[in-house]
């Protein structure tokens, strides 16, 4: 299967004379393109080939094309470009004097790039085509994870870009939660469980009774049968007891738990603990070195140490905190 992307600036194809030169950083654009696309599983064009060339290949190119292919040795896809009308444009357009190349084999199948520019750079690729040494990927982050729970209960989550495709990964699911390449999941009967890593590997079953998961980092917190447990590392090391509460939020090495409306902030499972003086709290959030808090209709931020003092009091019933 075969899709193919006319250069921006188009020419009528011609002999080529001289070849190609290879372009290190069209070389890295077509490299992650193929990568997203076989983290995906699906076959399209870059919708941003134009901004990806600004940020990693050459600089002032004025014309740049694509032809993306799934599936077949390189021989195999090279025939079908030739033998495909606007493929064959890209390869012999005069416009185009230099090219990058990415190739990642996912799933059983190989997802082939090439990028076309009229400007070279000079620099070597930091990313390899196949064929051309080890290629070394990049782990996706939750930056490249998203998901979603259908109002019946079906979670679907897709990896990389906005367009490539939704994989679905667990049903009755009433909450859940993403943090780097962990997955966990809620469902009506208080069962959670996580997976770390793709979305097909194995799932590990959490203690029954769940009400709220919370992850950040290697850190996973769980609200069972009112008591929040926690563990830090692999998802195989075992659980701690941290204190009874009613929610659970985490960022960075802060924990932060609800109990009885009274707050309780902890740096890691057993470092320095500080109990917030304000009754009546009602949310919690934390962002670096931030806490914010909902009390009624008053909205409370401190920054800093635990220890510090409210510098933000605003009228609000719902607060976000960002990096």
């Amino acid at each position: 299967m075969l899709t193919g992307l006319l250069g921006l600036t188009a020419g009528a194809p011609a002999l080529r004379n001289p070849p190609f030169r290879l372009s290190g950083g069209a070389t890295d654009v077509a490299w992650r393109w193929s990568a997203a696309l076989a983290a995906a599983g699906t076959l399209s064009r870059d919708p941003s080939l134009g901004a990806d060339m600004d940020a990693d290949g050459p600089s002032g190119w004025s014309t740049v094309g694509e032809s993306v292919a799934n599936g077949g040795t390189a021989d195999v896809v090279v025939d079908a470009w030739m033998a495909s009308p606007p493929h064959r444009a890209n390869i012999l357009n005069l416009r185009f004097t230099v090219i990058g190349v990415g190739s990642v084999t996912g799933a059983g199948k190989t997802w082939s790039i090439t990028e076309f520019a009229d400007v070279a750079d000079a620099r070597a690729p930091t990313t390899t085509p196949e064929g051309a040494g080890p290629v070394t990927t990049t782990p996706l982050t939750s930056a490249g994870r998203l998901g979603t729970v259908s109002p019946s209960g079906v979670l679907a989550v897709k990896h990389g870009r906005l367009l490539s495709s939704w994989t679905t990964v667990g049903t009755g699911v009433t909450g859940y939660a993403l943090d780097g390449l962990r997955l966990g999941v809620i469902n009506s009967a208080g069962v959670a469980a996580v997976k770390e890593g793709d979305v097909s590997a194995p799932w590990v079953l959490v203690p029954s009774g769940v009400s709220q998961l919370a992850m950040a980092a290697t850190r996973l917190a769980v609200v069972t049968n009112g008591t929040v447990i926690a563990k830090d590392g692999p998802l195989t090391v075992p659980w701690v007891v941290l204190t009874s509460a009613d929610s659970v939020t985490m960022w960075g090495n802060r924990i932060g738990v609800l109990s009885g409306r009274q707050v309780l902030l902890t740096e890691g499972f057993s470092g320095r603990r500080a109990v917030l003086a304000t009754p009546g709290v009602q949310a919690l959030a934390l962002s670096d070195n931030r806490v914010g808090i909902v009390a009624g209709s008053t909205i409370s931020v401190k920054e800093g140490g635990l220890d510090a003092g409210w510098v933000g009091v605003f009228d609000g019933v719902q607060l976000t905190l960002s990096s």
